[in-house]
């Protein structure tokens, strides 16, 4: 199923393609439409796909479980388990970054365990891991760039890494170059095309749109220099608020009708919805922390499916009823292992267990991203958090 973002990732993946970017807008970010360009443009083909890559998504999670617990059997079903996941399955048939984002950070944790192994002989295989793993931060970071803070996130564990096991020093300074190399490149050279093309760096023109999503809430609160746009906001806030009850996503009313009165770009737009929110967050600091709780829980608490799937579509209607309580019970068990994650792995991570425990680094990085993420998320945007969580969790 495709979905507003979908056309977005096909208007890039042509833009790509052919190599003229006079309509190129800066909103998303490239490895993505590569994979609807490897699909030929074909959803079945990018469906396959993306099945593909689930099933690649529990074979990454059995062998990080095998490496971590040594048992076969654990692991096995665990990795079973993953593929019965009709939440899972249900977004490798949609035209999202799910499926995706959760490739790139299965094999990023999988290469760390590799990287931050006690040295054996061999320091060119070693490279090749710190090399492997920037790779795959950068591209999950080029799916879906919230995903930046992984970056420095791994930088830090290395460090870290290189202090505290004496085993692992030699070349420190080559493998950290194979590490952060990569990144700056490929990442550094995608915002500079932003910049070059359409005079804003970064590697997404989005942050304004995503930052509104709190502001918006408040805007009437903005001060006379953006009046125009905060009467415009209020519009069509108070439309989207009957048509649904909430006012997120309100912004993708208003910015056509920006883009035609004045001719603004997504860039510019952006900018400017940057600036409105960041004023409204620095003088109405209250306003903007009750948003960032709503979405704080929003990203922990239940998910919201029903906006992404329509279980009446099944093809064969005997499966529906079935499917529909499979779901049910996959959203008990995802509260269930939440508030298990949320309760305990703090506690967990300064365990005995886990200081003592050759997987340390691993284990830090899978909590640290999920943490980091629930609140970057939180303070950065409003509405769907909970969707943004499906990969790290």
């Amino acid at each position: 199923m495709g979905y507003p973002d979908t056309g977005w990732y096909e208007k890039l993946a042509r833009e790509i393609l052919s190599g003229d970017f006079r309509m190129y807008d800066g909103a998303r970010t490239p490895i993505y439409p590569i994979i609807l360009i490897v699909g030929l443009f074909k959803w079945k083909l990018v469906w396959l796909i993306q099945m593909v890559l689930g099933v690649i998504n529990a074979l990454l999670i059995y062998s990080i479980i095998l490496k971590a617990t040594n048992s076969k059997k654990f692991s096995f079903f665990v990795g079973l388990g993953i593929n019965f996941s009709l939440i899972l399955l249900f977004f490798e048939s949609n035209l999202l970054t799910e499926t995706v984002c959760i490739f790139f950070l299965l094999l990023s944790v999988l290469i760390l365990q590799k990287t931050t192994e006690i040295c054996k002989p061999g320091i060119f295989k070693k490279d090749i891991n710190y090399l492997m793993l920037s790779m795959s931060v950068t591209f999950v970071t080029l799916t879906r760039p919230t995903f930046l803070y992984i970056f420095p996130l791994i930088l830090i564990l290395i460090i870290y890494d290189y202090f505290k096991n004496s085993d692992n020093k030699g070349g420190f300074l080559k493998k950290l170059l194979f590490y952060v190399v990569p990144f700056m490149i490929f990442v550094g050279g995608w915002s500079t095309l932003n910049k070059i093309k359409v005079d804003y760096f970064g590697p997404t023109t989005l942050t304004g749109f995503h930052l509104i999503e709190h502001s918006g809430t408040f805007i009437e609160y903005a001060p006379e220099e953006y009046s125009e746009l905060r009467e415009l906001y209020l519009k069509y806030r108070k439309i989207k608020i009957s048509e649904t009850g909430e006012q997120t996503t309100t912004i993708y009313m208003v910015y056509p009708e920006i883009q035609k009165n004045k001719g603004y770009s997504i860039a510019r737009i952006s900018k400017e919805l940057t600036a409105v929110s960041l004023w409204l967050f620095y003088h109405q600091p209250g306003l903007y922390l009750k948003s960032v709780k709503r979405a704080f829980v929003d990203f922990w608490l239940f998910p919201n499916f029903i906006d992404y799937w329509d279980l009446n579509l099944l093809r064969f209607k005997i499966l529906r009823a079935p499917a529909g309580y499979w779901v049910l019970l996959e959203i008990y068990l995802w509260l269930a292992l939440n508030f298990l994650f949320f309760i305990g792995s703090i506690f967990f991570l300064f365990s005995r267990q886990v200081r003592n425990s050759p997987n340390k680094l691993t284990i830090i990085y899978l909590i640290s991203t999920v943490y980091s993420l629930s609140f970057i998320q939180a303070f950065v945007q409003y509405g769907d958090n909970w969707r943004f969580s499906v990969a790290v969790k």
